[in-house]
């Protein structure tokens, strides 16, 4: 569930993001058109901050995802430590065997 609310939320946004138009001045544009897209640039410094709130959700299910896939990993190696110790092995440790999440 953490990792489908993170992609959610950073899809939504990745795709706000994309549909941004420029709406920088060209040497060929007169007034009227410069004033416009002036405008337009002031409404969308507005709709980045509204977009705040959607950044900082993208940021807290990113951190709940990594910690749910550290839990996952922590809870994997206690598991196999328990199968080890059924087996009659030495418990080893697994985390030099692996890669560790960031």
């Amino acid at each position: 569930m953490a990792y489908k609310n993170y992609r959610n939320d950073y899809d939504n946004l990745n795709s706000w993001l994309s549909r941004v138009p420029n709406y920088e001045p060209r040497e060929t544009d007169d007034t009227r058109q410069v004033e416009t897209k002036l405008k337009n640039q002031r409404n969308l410094l507005s709709d980045i901050a509204r977009k705040e709130s959607d950044l900082n959700n993208v940021s807290k299910n990113a951190q709940l995802y990594q910690q749910s896939v550290k839990d996952y990993e922590n809870e994997t190696e206690k598991f196999r430590s328990i199968l080890d110790l059924e087996d009659g092995l030495v418990p080893q440790t697994y985390k030099r065997s692996r890669l560790e999440s960031p």
